[in-house]
């Protein structure tokens, strides 16, 4: 199996909320700077540690097929035209994003760890749960969704009781699958853990 060379974003539903009321794009998510005009310092900062600090609480075979994306990263490759046709200047963006970086390990500092209930809200149905450990072992279904080129986004739901969580898993990966597949080549998608989590649960769901 391998690990593509594209990156997956996890976005929090109230990122997405407030993007899609600001008629922006969805590849607006990765703009630190079209973003910082929407949301709150502070709002940039719980964004920031979800799309890091939850990497390794979302399924195996979601986040081995995909690069971790760090929306702070060093390159200006994701930072967009302003309406008037301008971009930001290179100092702007890296000032927004070594703000972003010095405010999210502040946080990380006082606490001394990633508090999973301080981040809990970017999955929408961890709400409110005594144990950390518990809040991120929960049951949940995702929807990946394209966002540039080989950049893809996450979101996560809460499974559905009307049937069996394999089966809401298995319809997670296919809908996923059927995104790559219209993006990469057959044969690195038939590779990828994602397409072998697909199959096992393939094999189990009646």
């Amino acid at each position: 199996m391998i690990k593509t060379n594209a990156s997956l974003v996890i976005v929090p539903h109230w990122v997405l909320q407030t993007i899609r009321v600001a008629h922006r794009p969805l590849s607006t998510i990765l703009d630190v700077v079209a973003l910082s005009r929407l949301l709150s310092n502070k709002d940039m900062q719980q964004y920031y540690m979800a799309t890091l600090e939850l990497w390794n609480a979302i399924p195996a075979g979601l986040r081995d097929t995909f690069q971790c994306g760090d929306i702070a990263e060093p390159s200006n490759r994701w930072i967009q035209t302003d309406s008037d046709g301008t971009q930001p200047s290179p100092a702007t963006v890296e000032a927004t994003k070594l703000a972003l970086r010095k405010g999210t390990g502040d946080r990380l500092a006082v606490a001394g760890t990633t508090n999973a209930i301080d981040l809990v809200s970017v999955l929408p149905h961890l709400q409110a749960h005594d144990s950390d450990t518990e809040s991120l072992t929960l049951e949940y279904v995702f929807d990946v969704f394209y966002l540039t080129e080989n950049v893809y986004g996450v979101s996560f739901s809460r499974r559905e009781t009307t049937s069996s969580y394999s089966s809401q898993l298995l319809e997670s990966y296919d809908n996923l699958l059927a995104l790559l597949n219209a993006n990469h080549k057959f044969e690195v998608v038939a590779n990828t853990p994602a397409f072998q989590a697909y199959t096992v649960l393939a094999r189990n769901v009646i």
